[in-house]
């Protein structure tokens, strides 16, 4: 199962958390939300496996994102 460890707010954001997943051998999957207003912009969800739910939030954590 897949749980969300992390909602970015912009792409830039996103690709880091999913980056630093990816380093340190965490996989991972977006999914993008596209809200109701269209100037409001994207917002992502970092998805992780249920068993690797503690190190992706442990590494989040680590480097204060």
């Amino acid at each position: 199962m897949w749980t969300v460890v992390y909602l970015a707010n912009s792409t830039d954001l996103m690709n880091s958390i999913c980056c630093l997943l990816d380093s340190n051998g965490i996989i991972n999957r977006v999914h993008a939300i596209q809200p109701a207003e269209f100037d409001a912009g994207m917002c992502y969800d970092v998805l992780v496996p249920a068993a690797e739910v503690s190190a992706a939030h442990a590494l989040i954590l680590d480097e204060e994102l």
